[in-house]
């Protein structure tokens, strides 16, 4: 595993997917529990999900199948897939948190596609019961894979996530990728890390800090890459003034990303709000000056597009990236205007769930 910078060229990117069981049963809790802005479509997401890595593999992106690594470590079930399906209705039936009932057809389905996925009722069965009925909640959110661990330089970074029903998704994660023998791991332990706040850039490691990520992992990270000789930067995202709020802008991959050397897009109302201090000097500065200070010209993404995700674009070479474009014309038109080639992903069901194709990817190769 390498990432060297964010504007580079992506060799590999690790996907969990297609959103299954897990997924659909997560919406039956409301957004507070599920991290969830929305209801969607299940089988509209699948689509949308094997669309992106159609795409990615078009573009020469070789793609890590990491749902797909995570059943090979699974033994045999103990239900069958019957019992496994009337326990998980019962199972968000019971539950406090939840807004209604799953339908029993719909579960029946699912897990009959997984079957048909994976090679076995039992593959599937057992996969479904790891993701959907032994944690206490379901997995819903585990297709965002870049959250649950971040490559920066040599190392993959653990997160240590902060809301319950994501903590148990960081153990699924690094088993796929030990699966797969990938082995320099560093777990955040220190206060809450996730894996969409930190990217490199110019050379130097850039950790948000806001809603999800606390200045004691910036700190634990900073530390481990100091002794690599790499400078890491905190980026401080202030308060937005209530959860959903908070929400838009939770990770710095959700309001800015560079596409070039020289091209940083950005919503400027929440870049202007943001300082950067670097971890080793402790010296403090805004956002906008230290970005342009490295040379970025900072082009502007509208408010109502930066909620609709339209920074949260996965770079595959400098100049070139996929993002949900089709709905974000401004952007997209500022985009092809300074010569950037934009792909374009159909996410209009997995972006209720908060997110776009940046937050899918957990890049592990990127020069």
């Amino acid at each position: 595993m390498f990432v060297n910078d964010e504007v580079g060229t992506l060799e590999e990117v690790g996907l969990f997917g297609p959103p299954g069981m897990e997924t659909y049963l997560t919406q039956f809790y409301p957004p507070e529990v599920s991290l969830c802005f929305g209801q969607f479509d299940v089988f509209g997401a699948q689509k949308e999900f094997n669309g992106l890595v159609g795409l990615l593999g078009q573009l020469g992106v070789v793609v890590l199948d990491m749902k797909d690594a995570f059943v090979q470590t699974l033994g045999p079930p103990s239900i069958s897939g019957a019992e496994l399906v009337s326990s998980l209705v019962d199972k968000v039936k019971q539950s406090p948190h939840s807004t209604g009932e799953p339908d029993v057809g719909t579960l029946a389905h699912l897990l009959d596609l997984d079957a048909k996925m994976y090679g076995s009722e039992d593959k599937a069965i057992a996969m479904n019961a790891a993701l959907s009925l032994i944690p206490e909640l379901p997995l819903g959110n585990i297709f965002f894979a870049r959250d649950q661990a971040n490559v920066l330089f040599d190392t993959c970074f653990l997160s240590n996530m902060k809301y319950p029903i994501r903590q148990p998704e960081v153990a699924v994660i690094k088993a796929a990728l030990e699966k797969m023998g990938y082995k320099k791991f560093v777990q955040i332990t220190d206060g809450t890390f996730e894996g969409g706040d930190g990217m490199v850039m110019k050379g130097a490691a850039y950790i948000g800090s806001g809603m999800r990520t606390s200045p004691a992992a910036v700190a634990q990270i900073a530390g481990c890459l100091q002794d690599q000789g790499k400078l890491t930067y905190m980026v401080t995202i202030p308060d937005q003034g209530g959860w959903h709020e908070n929400m838009e802008v939770m990770h710095l991959d959700t309001f800015g990303m560079p596409v070039s050397q020289s091209h940083y897009y950005g919503c400027i109302p929440v870049l202007q709000q943001c300082t950067t201090k670097n971890m080793l000097s402790g010296e403090d500065e805004t956002f906008m000056a230290h970005l342009m200070g490295k040379g970025f010209n900072i082009c502007g993404i509208p408010v109502d597009e930066q909620k609709n995700y339209a920074a949260n674009m996965m770079g595959v070479k400098p100049g070139v990236v996929v993002a949900p474009s089709d709905y974000n014309p401004e952007t997209t038109a500022s985009l092809i205007n300074d010569g950037i080639t934009v792909h374009s992903a159909k996410l209009i069901h997995l972006t209720q769930a908060v997110g776009a194709t940046h937050c899918m990817g957990l890049q592990t190769q990127k020069v």
